[in-house]
């Protein structure tokens, strides 16, 4: 890292930080007979996670359902240019957006941490790796398909940072979060209200209040007509 650390700081091995590894699962495209009903991360998914792929894995395979703090990593995949092992931090947020039940699909794979207050710095220490392109150095390739050579990877050593300030940074990240969780459950709503008002006013079967589309014409109108002043080379004074 070419930067000083402290002394009491320790090796720690990346695996240190995991209680347990998810296999991931695809499913099936419909319900069967001892099924039930998934949201399924793959890789494609990990940088938005909304609107995931609705997928059926059978009940014994419960196990493998994502929890809040779980960590997503992309095992197979990438491309010349881009490495695999994208990684993904999963909230109650990208659950609940998801319809509240997500497994990752099986070309991705995930963690549990030790402690919960553990997910936020493991995640972003993984990012922070992945976006300086450490992660070309782990990868390894089968059919002509790159896969991420994971066990390979969390053998590595880090350091052991002092677990109260761990327990900061997840208290202020995680807000943080929290709040990306909100804004996008917003949007959603926004756009679903659109998708169905939309149609409806294209056929007539619903109409704008008058009065309000007034009001936008004529303030939308004095908006305009303050930006072409204010960019027309008048002074800063005569356009305001």
């Amino acid at each position: 890292m070419k930067r000083e650390v402290p002394k009491s700081w320790k090796d720690i091995t990346f695996n240190s930080f995991i209680n347990k590894n998810k296999a991931g699962d695809w499913g099936y495209d419909m319900p069967k007979d001892g099924t039930i009903k998934v949201g399924c991360v793959r890789g494609a998914d990990i940088v938005k996670l909304n609107d995931i792929p609705i997928r059926y894995i059978t009940s014994k395979h419960s196990d493998r359902l994502l929890e809040d703090g779980d960590i997503v990593i992309e095992v197979s995949g990438g491309s010349p240019v881009q490495a695999t092992g994208r990684v993904a931090l999963i909230t109650n947020g990208v659950i609940e957006r998801n319809g509240g039940t997500l497994v990752c699909s099986n070309f991705c794979q995930s963690f549990s941490m030790k402690k919960r207050v553990f997910s936020e710095y493991f995640y972003y220490l993984w990012q922070n790796l992945y976006d300086n392109d450490n992660m070309f150095n782990f990868e390894g390739k089968t059919s002509g398909i790159k896969n991420f050579q994971t066990e390979v990877f969390l053998a590595n050593y880090w350091f052991e940072v002092p677990e109260q300030l761990i327990e900061t940074f997840h208290a202020v990240v995680s807000q943080y979060h929290l709040m990306i969780d909100l804004n996008i459950i917003e949007n959603n709503n926004l756009i679903k209200q659109r998708d169905e008002l939309l149609p409806l006013l294209m056929n007539g079967q619903a109409l704008v209040n008058s009065d309000l589309a007034v009001l936008y014409i004529i303030y939308g109108l004095k908006y305009q007509n303050h930006e072409r002043e204010h960019y027309s080379g008048d002074s800063c004074e005569n356009a305001a």
